[in-house]
């Protein structure tokens, strides 16, 4: 592909073009927050975000979504033991390989049309499509791989990535032990949105979000996919007793919202409601305590806080790997079930030691500006090539 050398000068604004996979919301969270903070440091840029999944073959979207969500619902086990057999990536890889480089000509016109200056590969399959577009030559622009999960899991590595950003020094260190058929690593956090910048360090009033200022507050996030046990865990919550809010951030979740809504007037606490909102920095600051699913984003957003984290039920495979990561580094404890994690919040409500542990471990592993780290490595990548 021949690029305009003018329009590729990268003193002005660069084209972004983000490979994403929308299974659960952190992957295309984190393209999104990587490419603002591009715009912001080289204004005039341009984002193009596309949904990698139809281009594998007719149907495949609706048939990968539809397998991944039936094993996790109905043997996530089993999925949890697919994703531990590392090995298999490498043995399948130039199987893998030989189908990614079929498929880049469904891709070949949006990078005809759209002539990136870089591409992120923001999932595992992404990549794989990502690094056939480099080694083939139809796509002649950096290629980044953008790990959204706290494991280095051989499946995000492909030949024809340029530049891998990590979320921390122990994936970057996984991903080089296992070889880099091309590119290095950078760590620079997962990407965040730009009102995580300025909130480390600034606690929320309650007063401002509609919530009780003075109450222990416990924030729980339903995730971008939905799962895990958020209503048993506001229940077995609702037992405990003392100066306690519950806050529940639904998202697009409106089935989980409408049913916790249901248990606001049984609650012998207060329980406070959201659906979308725009800031959860602000929430996040505001808590004494957050329990969620630990997705990749979720943890990264946790982290940049720095409030001690309860993570719940993890699904066997990338969230338990996140999981452990959290819980090694003294920032997380593992609830494997709601009474888990009440029995969790029974603990941390004991110890303000273990909370200020806890939180002091998070803002050390977690970097509110990652995403203007990540877009400073991706900018300078561009200029070398």
């Amino acid at each position: 592909m021949t690029k305009n050398t003018a329009d590729a000068n990268p003193a002005g604004g660069v084209r972004c073009l983000a490979l994403s996979v929308d299974i659960g919301a952190g992957h295309r969270r984190a393209a999104e927050a990587l490419c603002e903070a591009i715009l912001r440091l080289r204004p005039g840029s341009q984002d193009h975000i596309v949904e990698a999944l139809p281009y594998l073959g007719p149907g495949a979207e609706k048939l990968a979504k539809d397998l991944y969500f039936g094993v996790l619902k109905d043997a996530p086990d089993l999925w949890g033991m697919f994703y531990k057999q590392r090995t298999l990536v490498d043995v399948f890889r130039p199987f893998s390989e030989f189908l990614d480089d079929l498929r880049t000509h469904k891709l070949a016109p949006v990078i005809k049309s759209f002539q990136p200056d870089v591409i992120f590969a923001m999932h595992p399959i992404a990549c794989g499509l990502a690094g056939a577009l480099s080694r083939g030559g139809r796509a002649d622009c950096p290629v980044v791989a953008v790990l959204t999960d706290f494991d280095g899991h051989p499946a995000w590595i492909a030949k024809g990535i340029d530049l891998y950003l990590a979320p921390i020094p122990q994936v970057a260190r996984d991903l080089e032990r296992q070889g880099l058929p091309t590119g290095t690593v950078a760590v620079t956090g997962i990407p965040l949105r730009a009102g995580f910048e300025n909130i480390r360090n600034v606690k929320t009033a309650c007063s401002s979000l509609g919530l009780n200022n003075g109450l222990f507050t416990i924030l729980l996030l339903g995730g971008g996919l939905g799962l895990g046990p958020i209503l048993e865990t506001i229940e077995a919550l609702a037992t405990l007793e003392g100066p306690i809010q519950l806050a529940l951030i639904a998202g697009n979740n409106r089935e989980l919202a409408q049913s916790a809504r249901i248990l606001v007037n049984r609650c012998s606490i207060p329980l406070h409601v959201r659906g979308l909102v725009e800031n959860i920095w602000e929430y996040l600051r505001a808590a004494d305590v957050v329990i969620s699913k630990p997705g990749g984003l979720t943890c990264a957003e946790v982290l940049a806080v720095g409030v001690p984290f309860i993570a719940l039920a993890p699904i066997p495979g990338q969230e338990q790997a996140n999981c452990d990561a959290l819980v090694q580094a003294g920032v997380a404890l593992h609830a494997p079930s709601a009474q888990a994690a009440c029995t969790a919040v029974k603990r941390l409500l004991r110890s303000p030691q273990l909370r200020h542990e806890m939180s002091q471990a998070a803002l050390q592993l977690g970097c509110p500006t990652a995403a203007r780290k990540a877009a400073q490595e991706v900018l300078a990548l561009i200029e070398k090539h």
